[in-house]
């Protein structure tokens, strides 16, 4: 009886090492929760199951991959007149990401509709840049604090009316700025959004805006800016 009460109990314990690592074989195989299994291509440069990854296209925009959607990290190539792409691989481009394009050395860029977010410091700097073409979408976009401060080359924007957030020192010390051109959409404008702008002339802004930041005064404005209205622009200058 001894000993097969010992071979009962060498056998319970064999099935139960046998059943332990079954499961911890299953738990290593399984896929992480919320990750997107990626088709790996030449362009996506992406690995399976690693869609939370950064990873670099052939034209050097490094990217990263959530809920189907791409945000732009960052730029390893040479290219001075940049068209944001509207996809990477399968995946809509919808965000410029905080600091992607911080003091590169780029002259222009397009920014495609499907873009809703351009990042903190997202072109921070960038000395060089004279021309920013945001295109017009459907979705309501957010351009957030400082993305184009420094862009000291830049003389004109025009901003969509979809672009319905400006934030904080958006265009500061954006000192050859002269004409900015807002189209018509419910839009909120932060305090200080044109601060430092001392080359500003017009800035024509429509009258369905719902927020102009706080007022104060526009002494680092040009003296012959033309508001188009008296609704207050001034209140985004300082």
């Amino acid at each position: 009886m001894r000993r097969n009460g010992k071979r009962n109990l060498a056998l319970i314990m064999s099935c139960a090492l046998i059943s332990q690592s079954l499961i911890s074989v299953q738990a290593e195989t399984k896929q992480p929760s919320g990750y997107d299994v990626v088709e790996a291509t030449a362009t996506d440069a992406v690995r399976p199951y690693a869609a939370s990854a950064e990873a670099t296209t052939a034209d050097g925009y490094k990217y990263t991959l959530s809920e189907g959607k791409a945000t732009i990290t960052g730029y390893t190539g040479t290219e001075k007149n940049l068209t944001i792409p509207e996809k990477i691989g399968r995946y809509p481009v919808t965000e410029i990401g905080y600091e992607a394009f911080e003091e590169k050395n780029i002259v222009s860029v397009k920014i495609p509709k499907g873009v809703t977010g351009i990042g903190y410091r997202a072109f921070y700097g960038c000395e060089y840049l004279k021309e920013i073409i945001l295109e017009a979408g459907t979705e309501n976009a957010s351009i957030y604090k400082q993305a184009f401060y420094g862009c000291t080359a830049l003389k004109e924007i025009v901003i969509p009316g979809n672009y319905t957030y400006i934030g904080q020192s958006v265009f500061h010390n954006c000192t050859a700025l002269k004409n900015v051109y807002l189209e018509e959409g419910e839009q909120v404008i932060e305090r200080r959004a044109f601060i430092g702008c001392k080359s500003l002339e017009r800035m024509d802004f429509p009258s369905t805006i719902t927020r102009i930041g706080s007022v104060e005064d526009d002494e680092n404005a040009g003296d012959d800016v033309d508001y188009s209205s008296d609704y207050g622009y001034k209140d985004v200058l300082r």
